[in-house]
């Protein structure tokens, strides 16, 4: 089976589901797994108005400074440089869904007019030279806001650029950019998203996405988007068919 996380609306990113790359702390994941039961009975409290995809601006992300190429400092990013419009769950069946806006039935092509989009499409496994540039820059800041301590320790907090470690295909019309995140691409993420999938709906997630500077032009670095998932429930994922 399979579960893509993906556009609705936006004028410019489409963020989803999970923090899952900051991954070196995943390749502990079987152990956090067999904990995962115990913890599964754990009783969280969680604020009635949290909403999902609201913009994750509560805590300044840091990200690389106008001199990190010397002094390897960081500071905290200046506002996201784009506005997030949504984020859309779906349940796809025995298949992932890549190239999700070019679906006759996506918003992209049924409402007329639209700013141009930016789109991440999140593949995630369900129950039973441009592109070289994007895949060493791209990245993503996790944070587990509210969560118990096995997920939190599963997915990390550590900036990763994903390109590095899990498949990434993108498309690109006059209307949108997407960029797919093939989480199923990879066996240790796979682990971890087995673990984090039973704990969505007592989870507070902020993913950051930012393009890595390497260079001093092109510092300090700067938020593009940024969004937060809020006790998600996946057996709301819209069937696509």
């Amino acid at each position: 089976g399979g579960v893509t996380v993906s556009p609705r609306f936006f004028q410019y990113i489409q963020p989803q589901l999970l923090a899952l790359i900051g991954l070196e702390e995943a390749m502990e994941a079987r152990k956090y797994m067999a904990l995962a039961h115990d913890a599964a009975t754990e009783e969280d409290e969680y604020e009635d108005s949290a909403k999902d995809g609201q913009p994750a601006a509560r805590k300044p992300v840091e990200v690389r400074g106008p001199d990190y190429m010397t002094n390897r400092k960081k500071v905290a990013s200046a506002a996201p440089a784009f506005r997030l419009v949504g984020v859309d769950i779906f349940e796809t069946g025995a298949v992932s869904v890549e190239h999700i806006c070019a679906r006759p039935d996506n918003v992209m092509q049924t409402v007329p007019d639209q700013p141009f989009a930016f789109v991440l499409n999140f593949l995630l496994p369900g129950p039973p030279k441009y592109s070289l540039y994007r895949n060493e820059r791209f990245k993503l800041i996790p944070s587990i806001v509210e969560g118990n301590f096995i997920v939190k320790q599963a997915v990390g907090s550590t900036p990763a650029v994903i390109g590095n470690k899990l498949r990434q295909p993108y498309f690109k019309t006059s209307k949108y950019f997407e960029l797919d995140i093939d989480v199923t691409s990879s066996a240790v993420a796979n682990r971890v998203t087995g673990l984090v999938l039973g704990f969505t709906k007592k989870l507070i997630v902020d993913m950051s996405f930012l393009v890595e500077g390497k260079h001093g032009h092109e510092l300090p670095e700067r938020l593009f988007g940024a969004c937060r998932l809020s006790f998600v429930d996946m057996a709301h994922a819209k069937k696509l068919v």
